[in-house]
């Protein structure tokens, strides 16, 4: 089992007295107290994942010099960031992505027979939306093999790395979220297609990367699938 973690900031205040000090005598009461700290611009906002979170909390200790447990009591709170994409470099690119892949066939002898391949592009107009925005997705099928096409898929998938960094190596675990998807009708071997789609980007979408955590990261992906009739793999494009 392995941990990482990351502490973006601290800040202890002393309300009354100071640590190492002689002890304060407060008579029976009720006492109030003002506690105020600008955040920093630099953290990332408040999140959870699957394994892993960022998470922030005032906590006030009382310390009593005759007990060697401490009285603590935590409150948290959220941390949102609202960003503007216009400030944000390649939000306004394009991206396309071209992939091709063999189709073989299982035989009744222990040998593969080629049947062709399948040429996938995938393009989107820029890089950056908003929640709420709808991504408009084309995708160019080549089906040059000679197996039938049943499906194919488009989805927006929210992907989080989680990072441990040992001694030795950098180790990575990432989990992957299907949020939004639709579906359209395959097409049959040695023939193409062009497809339009629109992804819609959900309200509650959070920022593209929990930007200054080292340990956390979010990215979002279009994933287009195909999916072949019969025992054929099937082929993404992210």
């Amino acid at each position: 089992d392995l941990s990482a973690e990351q502490e973006f900031f601290i800040q202890v205040r002393d309300l009354i007295g100071a640590k190492g000090a002689e002890p304060t005598e407060l008579q029976p009461g009720v006492y109030n107290f003002d506690f105020a700290h600008r955040l920093p611009r630099n953290i990332p906002y408040s999140i959870e994942g699957v394994y892993g979170y960022v998470k922030y909390f005032v906590m006030a200790t009382l310390d009593l010099p005759w007990d060697i447990y401490d009285k603590n009591v935590v409150k948290p709170f959220t941390v949102e960031r609202f960003e503007d994409l216009n400030y944000m470099s390649g939000m306004r690119d394009p991206r396309e992505v071209i992939t091709r892949k063999e189709i073989d066939s299982p035989s009744w002898i222990f040998w593969k027979g080629a049947t062709g391949y399948v040429i996938i592009k995938g393009s989107i107009p820029q890089c950056g939306y908003a929640p709420g925005e709808k991504i408009s997705v084309d995708v160019e099928i080549n089906n040059q093999s000679t197996v039938d096409i049943e499906n194919v898929y488009i989805s927006l998938q929210n992907v989080g790395s989680f990072v441990c960094q040992t001694p030795w190596a950098k180790l990575e675990k990432s989990t992957q979220l299907k949020m939004s998807e639709v579906v359209s009708p395959g097409l049959k071997a040695g023939y193409t297609a062009k497809i339009k789609e629109k992804l819609s980007v959900p309200e509650s979408t959070s920022l593209t990367s929990v930007m200054y955590c080292n340990v956390y990261q979010i990215t979002y992906n279009v994933q287009v699938s195909i999916k072949f009739k019969r025992w054929n793999n099937n082929a993404n494009l992210n």
